[in-house]
């Protein structure tokens, strides 16, 4: 059964989303097809150092995230971070510990973000993304939510390191469907989620671009 959502969070949570509004605006669309409960798995891709509470703070499910080890080591920033759901990975090395966490949590019942690219983009654009991320969330029953963020990447990103107020967007796509696929050889369903994932935010993307 998921955890419920203590205070640390629910403060945390109305800290970023004033934040993001004051800096933004934000605006989250489609939380409708994130479950109200059982084990989810949010795939976005990652832009900028944002993306993290841009995810998790317009859903009313706690979200737990990956965080660079490093930041757990910042007085007071460290246990704030893990109080808002962060659990540390550490980079560039396969952190058994960090994913043993999220398949604990999601198996558990819980939403954990993952971002499959691995690292955020440098240009902007979104990268292929790791099809270990999608094994994961498949051994552990989670329901993979492509999720595509637009607008982070004009600040605190590879392209923008200094913070900027703008518009930004976070859609939550349907869930992928990995019934059609549970017959096929593992190599060829992960290439398959793969395509799927990509295509959703790419068809995510061009709603947005129409909107604008």
């Amino acid at each position: 059964m998921a955890s419920k959502i203590n205070l640390s969070y629910r403060i945390g949570r109305v800290f970023c989303r004033f934040f993001l509004t004051i800096f933004g605006p934000t605006k989250a669309c489609y939380t409708e097809n994130v479950p109200e409960e059982g084990p989810v798995c949010l795939m976005p891709n990652h832009i900028s150092y944002l993306d993290p509470p841009v995810t998790g703070a317009f859903l009313n499910r706690k979200v737990y995230f990956m965080a660079k080890a490093e930041l757990f080591k910042i007085p007071v920033l460290g246990p704030l971070i893990r109080s808002f759901g962060a659990f540390p990975v550490t980079r560039g090395v396969a952190d058994r510990r960090a994913l043993a966490r999220a398949m604990e949590l999601m198996r558990a019942g819980e939403v954990v973000n993952i971002f499959p690219e691995g690292k955020r983009s440098e240009t902007g654009e979104i990268c292929d993304p790791n099809r270990g991320s999608f094994d994961l969330a498949l051994k552990c029953g989670a329901v993979i939510i492509p999720t595509l963020i637009v607008g982070t990447e004009k600040s605190l990103s590879t392209i923008n390191p200094k913070i900027h107020k703008a518009p930004v967007k976070v859609l939550y796509g349907k869930p992928l469907d990995t019934e059609k696929y549970k017959d096929l050889p593992k190599d060829e369903m992960l290439s398959n989620l793969v395509r799927d994932w990509k295509e959703t935010l790419y068809n995510l993307k061009k709603e947005v671009s129409k909107n604008v």
